[in-house]
């Protein structure tokens, strides 16, 4: 048969429709007057009088009052951040924090996405701080990102504020230069025209540019030789006369361009 409900307290605040058992509210709920209402709904046989227990249940709805908050995004302490950090930076070193500061008592999640590299070498704590996770690499590695960094509040409307922080990864001097030869050894005619090229030298750099970019010098003063700065290639520029001397010895520099060789 038909099922006709009653509601039997909190009448002041809330409405049940007898027929269709729907409820409404009566007046505006104020979380810290009241923050629970336990509802007693009867439930009975349209045939019986709903004062009467035969032929009817009740029910016990509780109704939870959240908190109201006139909700603003997070405010963080900036928008934009500029990182420059060494390649050589340590790992697990914090290399940035941020706050944001939600309008209430309940919290923000934090997260951090790339615009520029799928795989990030740090990573953010649940406090907003940004941690170095994996070495940096000027050499084959990425020499910037692009990250936002995001503030999301934990509950509706779940607004939220992001900082951008551009990340710039400068080289570190890291490789020693290296000669392709310890000892350059070349027999040379005290014929040879001067302003021949008799023998060139070669110095190696793991180092990307400029760290990479190298040099080269004569040490001492001399007049019978001279070094192309940038091929290594050793030129005679006098004549050459055996009986005065017969052997020279050259020390050569490598230098490679770092402001800190």
């Amino acid at each position: 048969g038909q099922v006709r409900y009653r509601l039997l307290n909190h009448l002041e605040m809330f409405y049940l429709h007898s027929d269709s058992g729907v409820l409404y509210l009566r007046d505006v709920l104020i979380y810290n007057s009241q923050s629970s209402y336990n509802l007693t709904i009867l439930a009975a046989n349209s045939y019986t009088p709903l004062s009467s227990d035969a032929l009817s249940n009740t029910i016990t709805v509780q109704v939870l009052v959240t908190e109201y908050f006139m909700d603003t995004p997070p405010r963080c302490t900036q928008d934009t951040l500029v990182l420059v950090l060494e390649e050589t930076t340590p790992i697990g070193q914090p290399v940035a924090s941020y706050s944001c500061n939600n309008n209430d008592t309940l919290g923000l999640n934090y997260s951090i996405h790339s615009y520029n590299s799928t795989l990030l070498p740090f990573y953010l704590s649940t406090e907003g701080t940004l941690y170095l996770e994996e070495y940096l690499d000027y050499d084959i590695g990425e020499r910037f990102y692009l990250l936002e960094l995001q503030a999301k509040q934990t509950h509706l409307p779940f607004y939220s504020s992001s900082i951008y922080i551009h990340v710039i990864v400068t080289p570190v001097n890291e490789y020693p230069l290296v000669f392709n030869e310890t000892l350059y050894s070349i027999s040379l005619s005290e014929l040879a025209a001067r302003g021949s090229c008799i023998t060139s030298v070669l110095a190696t750099d793991e180092d990307s540019t400029p760290d990479g970019r190298i040099r080269y010098a004569i040490l001492a003063a001399n007049d019978t030789f001279s070094i192309d700065p940038l091929t290594g290639q050793i030129y005679l520029i006098s004549s050459l006369n055996y009986n005065i001397i017969s052997e020279y010895n050259l020390t050569i520099e490598a230098i490679d361009q770092s402001i800190n060789p």
